[in-house]
């Protein structure tokens, strides 16, 4: 045998032996202490990407108004731990979520132009954080059963031309415990709604926020509670 053909077929060898190498290298080592090798084929078969490990659960807040000619601008969120932020805040004895910035619409109709104000239909609720994901926020599953509070302040500006505003302060709203059970491979969204309230005592509405609704799906969006 020639030079040029042994080192051939020694190429070939050591080919080979890596190859089955590389093949065998996945080791698994079982409860009782014992050790398997397996190739990638195999673990693919054990371990398919259908049967993935579940993804963190997402969670996103909006919020929008529906208050009688006036429109809602300069949302600013307290909790028990900062001052007011710009940011959109979820807290509550021992956790504060931060969600980002509020995105407002464009003036509508008969709201001042050139001023960002909450949209004023649900379907246009003003939602926090970052369009290119969607809005959600990843956190971590959440199973210690306590109420989150929503707070706000924010200004009412008059739609009549009027230029009449009204400040308000520490408009509260709760998420209940039993939708706050974030599970992995779950994606939830809150909508809030400020809104004004009469009673047959008063002669002036009383402006609240509360929590319009609750959206859970998974985050294959397969179903939805």
């Amino acid at each position: 045998m020639n030079k040029k053909k042994f080192f051939m077929l020694l190429a070939a060898v050591l080919l080979g032996i890596a190859s089955a190498y590389a093949q065998s290298k996945w080791v698994i080592r079982f409860n009782d202490g014992s050790e398997k090798a397996f190739n990638i084929n195999d673990i693919r078969e054990m371990f398919p990407r259908e049967n993935a490990p579940e993804t963190n659960p997402k969670v996103r807040i909006a919020i929008y108004e529906t208050v009688p000619s006036y429109s809602v601008r300069d949302v600013m969120f307290n909790s028990s731990t900062t001052d007011a932020t710009s940011h959109a805040i979820l807290f509550n004895d021992s956790q504060t979520i931060d969600f980002g910035p509020l995105n407002y619409t464009d003036a509508e109709h008969y709201e001042r132009m050139g001023t960002k104000f909450l949209g004023r239909t649900s379907n246009k609720a003003s939602f926090a954080g970052n369009a290119e994901d969607n809005y959600y926020t990843i956190c971590l599953s959440n199973e210690n059963e306590k109420d989150f509070t929503i707070s706000v302040n924010f200004t009412l500006e008059a739609t009549d031309g009027s230029g009449e505003i009204i400040n308000i302060t520490d408009a509260k709203a709760h998420i209940p415990a039993e939708n706050t059970k974030w599970k992995s491979g779950y994606a939830y969204t809150y909508i809030f709604k400020i809104t004004d309230v009469y009673s047959y005592m008063l002669t002036e509405g009383m402006i609240v926020i509360t929590l319009d609704s609750v959206i859970i799906e998974s985050t294959d969006s397969s179903t939805t509670r």
